[in-house]
């Protein structure tokens, strides 16, 4: 029997078996099964879905019935079941397959085609953005932007209607001083969005740009406020209630008025 000198695949008898193979869609593991095919002897190969479109599935992506959003979706099923790990070296995305066994024997150089994966390389790939190219049906090649997905943080909902994360309603609680009173700013805003319908984008900022309008309305209600004049009457002919408006004349007179006295101009200005 002759001497085996080319790399393989195992495919064990347990692989139909395995609890990771099953339990992603069968998109996926069919990509994992080609990536098998096309990977290096230490399970590295291109991982940004633009390559994977044009390595993997060329053909399918001719005609039509692969596309790069598909394949995004069957390598991050792949990645969350912890078949593959995906890094970064140079600015160029890549991928590992986990636990990979590809040569029988150890007296034959392994065939390296992709930059070595280690663990340091996999934090990269959240802090840097990877260009790569992607090929077009005719045959043009154009570079495209993948920026890292940004995870949106769980939000908590409150009543019906508002939604905030744990930091953003921590942050309130610390606005207003008062738990009562953030339950009140948030049943005002979802009483609101409940009876209108209307969409916010962040309940947080709506909540914070309401109550910076409701002080700003408090202090010019608070400048509008009038007191007594502190031993001044009105100095309307027969009347004697408490001044609380004082002003000057055409004549250079001061004159005191009380609520009922004063100027209509200043009574509608003061409500």
């Amino acid at each position: 029997m002759g001497r085996r000198n080319e790399s393989y695949v195992p495919l064990l008898c347990n692989y139909p078996d395995s609890e990771k193979i099953n339990s992603v869609s069968e998109g996926a593991e069919a990509m994992f099964c080609r990536l098998l095919a096309k990977c290096d002897d230490e399970g590295n190969y291109y991982g940004s879905p633009a390559r994977l479109l044009c390595k993997l599935y060329a053909l399918r992506f001719e005609n039509g019935s692969m596309t790069e959003k598909k394949v995004l979706r069957y390598r991050d099923e792949l990645e969350t079941a912890k078949l593959l790990t995906r890094y970064v070296s140079g600015k160029v995305a890549y991928l590992h397959i986990n636990n990979i066994k590809k040569s029988l024997r150890k007296d034959i150089a392994r065939k390296l085609g992709y930059p070595e994966f280690t663990e340091a390389l996999t934090s990269k790939q959240d802090n840097e953005s990877v260009t790569e190219p992607v090929r077009a049906r005719n045959g043009h090649v154009t570079p495209i932007q993948t920026n890292p997905i940004q995870t949106k943080p769980i939000k908590d909902k409150y009543m019906d209607f508002v939604s905030l994360s744990k930091d953003e309603h921590s942050k309130l609680i610390e606005r207003f001083g008062s738990i009562s009173i953030l339950k009140e700013k948030i049943t005002a805003l979802n009483d609101y969005l409940g009876s209108t319908g209307k969409k916010y984008a962040s309940h947080y900022h709506t909540i914070l740009t309401w109550a910076r309008k409701d002080d700003k309305g408090a202090l010019q209600k608070k400048k509008a406020e009038l007191f007594p004049i502190k031993g001044r009457n009105c100095s309307h002919t027969g009347c004697n209630l408490p001044a609380v408006y004082e002003y000057t004349n055409d004549y250079g007179h001061t004159n005191y008025k009380c609520i009922k006295h004063m100027p209509e101009s200043v009574r509608a200005k003061y409500g």
